[in-house]
């Protein structure tokens, strides 16, 4: 297979990815809890924090799947006290989904997924290019840096980085952050083609390391972040050092809907 298939495969494995349950594109609500009842949008039951920090449960009428298993209020607690769910959970339940997120300084809140929500027909990308797939020296450095985000009032989360990139682009050097994702490494960057021929708020790359320990970002696969595909997201801004001040050509562009 050539890269060029490689990077065809790549794309229509991740549309499908997007519009499955728990896919980018299928996240229709974000809710936040606080220690009083609240009803979630297209889901069963009620939801809320308690004074553990736990998140606990009131089943209605129809019943949820919880994975891992919810457990039963402590015996000294009265019984509408609500199921215990375990930190990390999925709730299932007529082709939708529920799972918990949390953000440090800020709060508890939970996301409705509906399956029926993923249309994403196709995401537009750039042609492949292998001039795009840049390699440079990797310096690891696990430290904190503020990420910055549009919602809730515009926030800061500190994010902890993996390393540097040293990656040339246009004849100027960038010292590029990195991060761990749920995939592995990856950079949330900006670039001269945000707001015009891209999304506005900037993309993520992945960033490999070669048998050197070289770091290697192949920019065809640049990817729209999740903010793209939902508003219920709230996604980090790239921060100065990964602000590209040059077009990069390469990697998706834009959503289409069907």
């Amino acid at each position: 297979m050539t890269a060029s298939d490689a990077w065809e495969r790549w794309r229509a494995d991740r549309l499908a990815d997007l519009n499955a349950l728990l896919g980018d594109a299928t996240l229709v609500s974000t809710t936040w809890l606080g220690e009083g009842w609240v009803p979630l949008p297209d889901a069963p039951g009620e939801w809320r924090i308690d004074a553990a920090g736990r998140i606990r449960h009131r089943p209605g009428l129809a019943a949820a799947r919880f994975d891992p298993s919810a457990e039963a209020p402590p015996a000294d607690e009265p019984e509408d006290a609500g199921l215990v769910l375990p930190g990390t959970f999925t709730a299932r339940f007529d082709g939708r989904a529920v799972t918990p997120v949390r953000w440090p300084g800020i709060g508890s809140a939970l996301r409705v997924w509906d399956a029926a929500a993923g249309d994403v027909a196709r995401v537009d990308a750039f042609s492949y290019d292998p001039e795009w797939r840049l390699s440079g020296a990797f310096s690891p450095e696990r430290a904190g840096l503020d990420y910055e985000y549009l919602g809730h009032g515009g926030r800061v989360e500190r994010r902890e980085t993996v390393g540097r990139a040293l990656i040339s682009i246009g004849g100027e050097e960038y010292r590029i952050v990195v991060t761990e994702g749920a995939r592995g490494f990856e950079t949330v960057f900006a670039d001269a083609t945000n707001g015009a021929e891209t999304y506005a708020r900037g993309r993520f790359a992945p960033v490999e390391l070669d048998a050197e320990g070289r770091a290697v970002i192949d920019f065809n696969r640049a990817f729209l972040p999740p903010c793209a595909f939902s508003d219920a997201f709230d996604c980090p801004l790239a921060p100065p050092q990964n602000r590209i001040t040059v077009p990069v050509r390469a990697g998706e562009t834009a959503v289409v809907r069907g």
